[in-house]
């Protein structure tokens, strides 16, 4: 376990997650103004655990608005879905009221539904009521192996109406106790394990549950499958490749947030390590400079842990990047990078057609042996 810091120098230095959470427990106190050392702690919870947490999400931190919070939290955001806490699903790390435990939640905003009860005789039992039914939908919704070890309720030991909100919209989560916190290895896991299940929850409001007595009757067209943007390409025939490229630099690709803050994340961090980086290269994500030599990648995101379709767009669109957009040599270099892992098959597939491979694991960004050797792996 690391040493943990004095508050003089809570912001000189960058924490694991580990370290990060015991210090916002052991520091954190609600009679302190919102320019206390816990606070900016909080609120610099991006800059601590970027590197730590799963590709393309986004990190916010808080102790409150104006006034302190009851229970400081730091949220991890699916950009697709929200960035506000105040409505939508996000995964939480939610400190309870005396700072013992932290629960790491899958969880619903309260602030929107709140507002839109402001009417009813029953405003807090009403609010209440609805967030465990949709926290009861989304864990019908995704696959019972992946709920397994998760618990259902939470205590955060406190009376506030926020808190209580909070515990009735929770998903799954796992509480632990701040002097008994698993190991950095064992708190990444978790983490990475519970975006999974979030990103199944989100994808449940688009895909019609089914059950087994439902198969025979279940209209094949009425499934939706997540698409990271529409095909510019479709029912088009070039005629040569200058009509190629015409059309498909005339096309705006429509782009989902995780996978811009997938791009957002890789690209200054290979800036920091020499790598001229541009992105304003439309249709290709990045390009990358160095030395004389240059990269063309394509990112993409993985759902749902089945890397085949992300693959296989990746693919496509490396090859014909390349031979319609950079016909004259040298060729650039060829990267697929992803939110997760596609497997040691796919990896050396991808390597065999001469494309290096970089994604983010729960230790930080790793990548195959072409990547490594071209130095495409920032280092967290």
């Amino acid at each position: 376990m690391k040493e943990t810091v004095t508050s003089n120098d809570l912001g000189d230095r960058l924490m694991d997650l580990r370290e990060y959470l015991l210090n916002v427990a052991r520091t954190y106190d609600r009679r302190a103004p919102m320019n206390s050392d816990a606070q900016r702690l909080l609120r610099t919870a991006k800059e601590h655990l970027r590197d730590l947490t799963p590709a393309g999400y986004r990190v916010r931190g808080s102790g409150g608005m104006g006034t302190p919070t009851f229970t400081p939290w730091i949220g991890v955001f699916h950009p697709d879905e929200t960035d506000d806490p105040g409505q939508g699903l996000y995964i939480v790390y939610l400190f309870a009221e005396d700072l013992t435990s932290v629960t790491l939640m899958l969880n619903q905003g309260v602030t929107r539904l709140s507002q839109e009860l402001a009417g009813h005789s029953s405003r807090q039992e009403e609010l209440k009521a609805r967030l465990r039914r949709d926290a009861e939908s989304f864990r019908h919704a995704v696959p019972a192996v992946l709920l397994k070890g998760w618990d259902t309720s939470v205590d955060l030991g406190s009376k506030g109406w926020r808190q209580r909100a909070y515990e009735a919209g929770s998903v799954v989560a796992r509480r632990y106790n701040i002097e008994d916190l698993p190991s950095e290895a064992g708190l990444r896991a978790d983490l990475w394990r519970l975006a999974d299940i979030y990103q199944r929850a989100i994808e449940s409001r688009d895909t019609p549950v089914v059950s087994r007595t439902d198969v025979a009757v279940l209209d094949p067209g009425s499934y939706v499958q997540p698409e990271e943007s529409a095909d510019p390409l479709r029912d088009f025939y070039p005629k040569d490749d200058a009509d190629y490229v015409a059309h498909l630099v005339g096309r705006r690709i429509r782009k989902k947030r995780r996978h811009e803050t997938l791009i957002a994340e890789f690209g200054p961090a290979l800036a920091g390590a020499g790598f001229r980086v541009t992105t304003d290269v439309h249709p290709r994500d990045l390009m990358l400079h160095r030395g004389g030599a240059s990269w063309l990648v394509e990112a993409k995101v993985v759902y749902n842990g089945n890397a085949t379709a992300a693959v296989r767009e990746a693919v496509g669109q490396l090859l014909s990047y390349r031979h319609f957009l950079h016909p004259d040599p040298p060729a650039p270099r060829l990267v697929a990078l992803f939110t997760e892992t596609v497997g040691e098959g796919y990896a050396a597939f991808l390597e065999a057609l001469g494309i290096a491979v970089v994604w983010k694991g729960p230790g930080g960004w790793e990548g195959s042996a072409a990547a490594v050797e071209d130095g495409l792996v920032p280092v967290s």
